[in-house]
């Protein structure tokens, strides 16, 4: 337990999301702090992340069917106290239709948020709101900071700022503290979704090359799991009403990060390209207000983080996907 981790001891917190890739996380680091954890999980959501813990007594996992009110009052009768929130649990839409996209946004994210808040008693100490670095789009300049105008080109980052802003309107209104954490580029133990991370990983188990889209020269801002959820716990005790970026503060291109995987692994092949239409999106962030705010300073570098993260895919994801095979 870290010394600011203590001061969580014995307090109630409520996390969505808490069987996603950094709800998972944080949940095991919050039991670590001895927090009691209402853990909220989708109704369609697995539990592999989180079935080593479902045992601990400090531990409550509730379904919730986010989208329906009904179901959010009948798990707020349950859940009783609650000190603080930790807001991870968004859903992706599936339809391709833009119009379509938008309304399941708004039914599946946007509303259930809105109901969440309104389901919460006056005892609430804060929130804390895990957004994303899609709020920028195109970003004007690098690296990006909190002062640089949001302006999203996608459905989900428009999503994303729409709950900031309406989070933030309520804190003001009920002088409640409101963190908005706006994450880079996650990745590390427990990944599951096709992006470029297990995707290049995933390629090598098949002995084939990693596929790059473009000419892999477009950069992100990678930042290691535990990082981020060490600066969610920060937030969450430290309360500060204000946006911060949390990132590595360094970006890496795609490219550099297919050969590194492919060092690691290792293996002896190399990327494979294919062209892909559209304008180019890089992403450095500045995390100085994150420093001087929370303390926040990222401890994994990324050789060691996508090190950590291939270890896990060999021994836990391998034998999840032959045990889903049989």
């Amino acid at each position: 337990m870290t010394e600011i981790g203590r001061k969580l001891q014995g307090k109630r917190i409520l996390v969505t999301g808490a069987a996603g890739f950094i709800g998972s996380r944080l949940v095991k680091a919050l039991l670590d702090c001895d927090a009691e954890v209402i853990a909220l999980v989708d109704e369609q959501s697995t539990l592999v992340r989180i079935e080593s813990l479902l045992d601990d007594s400090r531990l409550s996992m509730m379904r919730c069917i986010m989208s329906d009110a009904d179901s959010i009052e009948t798990c707020s009768r349950k859940w009783g106290h609650i000190d603080l929130v930790a807001h991870l649990g968004l859903r992706m839409p599936r339809s391709d239709s833009f119009l379509k996209r938008v309304a399941e946004e708004i039914n599946l994210n946007l509303l259930p948020t809105i109901k969440l808040i309104d389901s919460l008693a006056d005892s609430i100490e804060g929130i804390c709101f895990a957004s994303s670095i899609s709020v920028y789009g195109h970003p004007a300049r690098l690296p990006v900071s909190e002062n640089d105008i949001p302006c999203p080109i996608s459905v989900y980052g428009a999503t994303k700022l729409a709950i900031e802003n309406y989070l933030t309107t309520y804190g003001r209104a009920n002088q409640l503290p409101i963190t908005i954490l706006r994450y880079t580029t996650v990745y590390g133990p427990g990944e599951f979704k096709h992006r470029a991370v297990p995707n290049f990983m995933q390629s090598l188990t098949e002995g084939q090359s990693p596929l790059v889209y473009g000419d892999g020269s477009e950069t992100r801002d990678y930042v290691y799991i535990d990082d981020v959820v060490e600066a969610t716990i920060r937030a969450l005790v430290i309360k500060p009403s204000r946006v911060l970026l949390i990132g590595s503060g360094q970006s890496h291109s795609i490219l550099h990060i297919a050969r590194e995987i492919t060092r690691l692994w290792p293996s002896d092949v190399s990327p494979r390209f294919l062209n892909r239409e559209g304008r180019r999106i890089d992403i450095t962030c500045d995390i100085s207000a994150a420093s001087e705010t929370l303390g926040y300073s990222p401890q994994t570098t990324l050789t060691e983080g996508l090190a950590e993260e291939i270890r896990w895919y060999k021994q836990e994801m391998l034998t999840i996907v032959a045990e889903r095979a049989n």
